[in-house]
């Protein structure tokens, strides 16, 4: 019998291999990016022949010519033979079209065993396959499997453990093998499929057919598209709301207030403890807060994957896509950035090609997500009054502008190229399956926190100290949080310069503080706003003796308010669907401020450091600037450091450069200042072209020199 230790698992996208691969490994899987690029490598074990066998999940693709990151990988793999076993996961449903990849395979390896997957769905849509004339004309074992199905897929393996034995000698070399053409290769898989396919029942009468009837019509589809998204960000955000202030109470009773008490117990230094709980203790509670809205997203869109409806979202946006560079299957990611940009970032890994996932993660975060929302309401609330909605629908849109706006710039500068090719499969619909989503989204938040997790606690760490860490009088001091006198104060005083330009005034300098730990997350404007505006109100002897005051440990107490807080807002979700927060905005500032956290006395200081025209500007650059520290972490993990940077520095330069164009012209009425905002803009144009320019240049130096023969 041959020993087999290491197994890949191959096949098209939507095939199921992926969920056959979570059948098989459970909850035994890590995820990593494979050597030298960014797709994504999940590896897992699961027994086979009586030891743990070595499993990777091999990036979806539909042939094996090295064109796009994922296909390479894949060839990579195969060519070189780094897997004793390739299990061919194929959809019954769609026979002809998976069959491509299968011929591929067989021209660069005899090691292949064919998972026929989906058998019940085909069965039920009336698709009647002979599976043993399959494997003679393929010239491969065959085994039907329902990967959802657990006791088909152990079915499945005892027949793997069974067929491994009959494979011949392992032989990875392309030499020995007949390679087609694609018109015989096609041709080959069409006499295939007519031998040993049958269907008794007229595909145009099936259920699918018949939905797609309507929710692909060319009047109707845009519609159900808006409903559906509609639909899924009310359940996303409005079910991972409801969990946000539980994971926030519970994180800071784990991470921060907890650590905190026994360190002073043990008589720790006041940096010690600043250092544990005030930033890793911070940066681990800052994370949790993510989970829940990250989680509900992730489970929104694997129903709609599972469902089968997401392929063709990607179908219906197609036509707009390309004109800003990129195929339709681009514009899912970016709309998974009006929940989180973190999951909308991780979502652009299903896109084929390099450059349309780094064009997508560069737009995505323009999308105004959940966690400005507080932002905004705090700030229509105390200047716009009656026109507060009004201004958020202005911001949503100036978002959707800049991002489409970032696509014409990238796609003739850094990102030059053709969108790649838009070619999907429409799987059957059917109902969702609840292990499988579950299992998925579960899957996709560990690998979330895995990746963004340690930049995020690492940056908070710095910054909590940095808001920690006061000096006043030639003393420096610890507990300075959120004060005047905290080192990241004065650096807030210290770029007020910067931002007067768009109308925030060298006194304002709470407004460029909260810039700082809106890096954190955005919602944490407010909190600092709220905080440095109402210590003004203060004398300094009076915040020393606020902060002096130490908190007592509540376990009980905390535990408790973490749970009531889950009840009160699953009534809040239940009696509404207001997704973009239009009802907060239109309450009135006593209930927006019990709303937000913030006090009530925070809206006569915004109304006197701001008019309406600066206050729009100043949030024109909060919905632009610098990402969230988690969605850098996700963009680092996707694109690597240099473009994660870039992308931050762009964000950062055009979300300067609008909002001092926009309240000079309203305003200001400053003729150098317009003139300096459009320079920016030029120049952020001729700096992206600039390294566009380089990175082809090191492309070209880098590609092998063509061969040339002397015919003399």
């Amino acid at each position: 019998m041959h020993k087999i230790e290491r197994i890949a698992i191959a096949g098209v996208p939507n095939c199921g291999k992926t969920t056959l691969f979570n059948s098989l490994t459970g909850a035994r899987q890590k995820v990593g990016n494979w050597p030298g690029v960014t797709v994504e490598k999940i590896e897992g074990t699961f027994p086979l022949q009586e030891s743990r066998v070595e499993l990777v999940d091999l990036p979806g693709t539909y042939n094996l010519s090295p064109d796009t990151e994922d296909q390479k990988v894949a060839e990579r793999v195969i060519r070189d033979g780094e897997y004793d076993l390739i299990i061919n996961v194929v959809d019954a449903t769609n026979l002809s079209r998976n069959l491509y990849l299968t011929m591929d395979l067989k021209e660069r390896t005899n090691q292949i065993i064919v998972l026929l997957n989906m058998v019940d769905v085909a069965e039920n849509e009336g698709i009647e396959i002979d599976i043993d004339r399959l494997s003679k004309d393929l010239g491969l074992p065959v085994i039907p499997v329902v990967a959802v199905d657990k006791s088909s897929v152990k079915k499945a393996v005892v027949a793997i453990e069974q067929r491994v034995a009959d494979l011949p000698a392992h032989d990875s070399h392309v030499s020995t093998k007949e390679v087609m053409d694609t018109v015989k290769k096609y041709a080959h898989i069409d006499a295939i499929c007519g031998r040993v396919a049958r269907e008794k029942k007229d595909r145009s009468e099936n259920l699918t057919t018949r939905i797609d009837n309507v929710v692909m019509n060319r009047f109707a589809a845009i519609p159900i598209f808006l409903a559906s998204m509609f639909v899924t960000f009310w359940f996303a955000i409005g079910l991972g709301s409801v969990f946000i202030d539980f994971f926030d109470i519970i994180g800071g009773l784990l991470f921060v207030d907890i650590p905190e008490a026994l360190l002073s117990a043990v008589g720790s230094p006041e940096w010690l403890t600043v250092a544990i709980a005030g930033g890793i203790g911070a940066g681990c509670q800052t994370v949790a807060t993510f989970i829940p809205v990250v989680f509900f997203m992730f489970l929104a869109l694997a129903i709609l994957e599972d469902l089968g409806y997401m392929a063709r979202v990607g179908v219906v946006a197609d036509k707009f896509m390309r004109k800003i560079g990129l195929p339709g299957s681009a514009f899912i990611p970016m709309i998974v950035g009006f929940g989180c940009t973190v999951p909308a970032v991780m979502a652009a890994r299903t896109l084929s090609s390099k450059r349309d996932r780094f064009m997508t993660i560069f737009m995505a975060p323009f999308m105004s997500c959940g966690a400005r929302l507080p932002v905004y309401a705090l700030f229509c609330a105390a200047l716009f009054g009656a026109y507060s909605g009004l201004a958020v629908f202005l911001i949503y849109l100036s978002g959707l502008f800049m991002a489409i706006l970032t696509g014409f710039f990238l796609k003739n500068t850094l990102f030059k190229g053709t969108p790649s090719h838009f070619v999907m499969d429409l799987p059957l619909y059917h109902a969702p399956r609840v292990s499988a989503v579950f299992k998925s989204s579960w899957l996709r938040l560990k690998s979330f926190i895995k990746r963004a997790g340690t930049i995020v606690v690492t940056a908070v760490f710095v910054l909590s100290l940095f808001n920690s860490i006061g000096y006043e009088n030639g003393e420096m001091s610890f507990g300075n949080e959120d004060s005047q006198s905290s080192i990241l104060a004065h650096a807030g005083k210290a770029i007020s310069p910067v931002f007067e330009p768009m109308g925030i005034t060298k006194d304002n300098w709470p407004a460029s503080v909260a810039l700082f730990t809106g890096l954190f997350a955005k919602e944490a404007i407010v909190g600092t706003v709220n905080a440095l505006y109402s210590s003004m109100d203060m004398n300094q002897a009076t915040v020393a003796e606020v902060a002096e005051e130490p908190a007592e440990l509540d376990i009980g107490g905390t535990i408790t308010e973490a749970f009531t807080t889950v009840g009160e807002g699953l009534v809040g979700v239940i009696s509404s669907v207001d997704l973009l927060g239009l009802g907060l905005i239109a309450e009135d500032q006593e209930t927006i401020s019990e709303e937000i956290g913030a006090s009530s006395s925070v809206y006569k200081h915004i109304a006197a450091n701001f008019t309406v025209f600066s206050a729009f500007a100043y949030l024109l650059f909060v919905l632009m600037y610098f990402p969230c520290l988690a969605v850098i972490g996700a963009a680092r993990k996707e694109m690597g450091g240099y473009y994660a940077a870039v992308m931050a520095i762009y964000a950062t330069l055009l979300a300067w450069a609008v909002a001092t164009f926009f309240y000079q012209v309203t305003e200001g009425h400053n003729v150098v200042y317009i003139l300096l905002s459009l320079l920016t803009l030029v120049g952020i144009y001729g700096w992206l072209y600039l390294l566009g320019k380089k990175e082809q240049e090191k492309t070209l130096a880098l590609a092998p020199l063509p061969i040339i023969k002397n015919c003399s």
